[in-house]
């Protein structure tokens, strides 16, 4: 096909990048920016849970787009979940003076066995069930991917199918779930976080 009928078929040559056409542009009628201030209280993991929200806010004003946005849905939460959880170990981690980073991997039975136990050390007198909850969650998402590549791609490396097909589930059912799941975490990182602040402001007093 010529590039004269893709013209043709996508409505004429406007519809097309061309050269010098910036990308990121500044200005216009819809601006959007990332203030600095929005690192700490607005950052990856808020960023990600709020685009989940959006996607099911539209899919029920429209439910007949909720088959077209399952993929992009499920992997916003998943992926709120990832960085949630690897914000938190890298508190745990300034907490205990460790300079390691969180391991290297997406998945997420691998960042939960770093930081459940440390949710037991901190509350160890805590009702179990929310963490239970979690451990089934995250058991349940890992059969069907492993890795975050089920959302993302329709095969493997290998070139083999991944696409869910069959799957068939409750959006908000999903929803309401992700969304108690990313309660607890985020709860836990605002209370070990004030913690690590106190700390901080402890260690300045003693170097003044």
């Amino acid at each position: 096909m010529t590039k004269q009928s893709l013209d043709s078929e996508a409505g004429g040559s406007s519809w097309w990048p061309s050269a010098g056409q910036s990308l990121f542009l500044n200005g216009g009628s819809d601006p959007v920016e990332f203030h600095g201030y929005l690192a700490e209280s607005f950052s990856h993991p808020e960023a990600y849970r709020r685009a989940a929200e959006m996607l099911y806010e539209a899919a029920v004003d429209k439910p007949c787009d909720r088959d077209a946005i399952m993929l992009p849905f499920v992997f916003l939460w998943r992926h709120h979940v990832e960085v949630s959880l690897k914000r938190l170990i890298e508190t745990f981690h300034e907490i205990n003076h460790d300079r390691s980073r969180p391991p290297p991997t997406h998945k997420l039975s691998l960042l939960w066995a770093q930081v459940r136990p440390e949710l037991v050390s901190i509350w160890p007198k805590a009702n179990q069930d929310p963490l239970i909850g979690i451990d089934e969650a995250i058991a349940e998402l890992e059969q069907l991917d492993r890795t975050g590549e089920t959302w993302r791609y329709s095969t493997d490396r290998n070139g083999n199918s991944i696409v869910p097909v069959g799957l068939k589930f409750s959006l908000s059912h999903f929803h309401n779930v992700m969304q108690g799941i990313s309660n607890l975490i985020d709860g836990c990182h605002a209370t070990t976080s004030e913690h690590l602040s106190d700390l901080r402001e402890s260690m300045r007093g003693c170097d003044s």
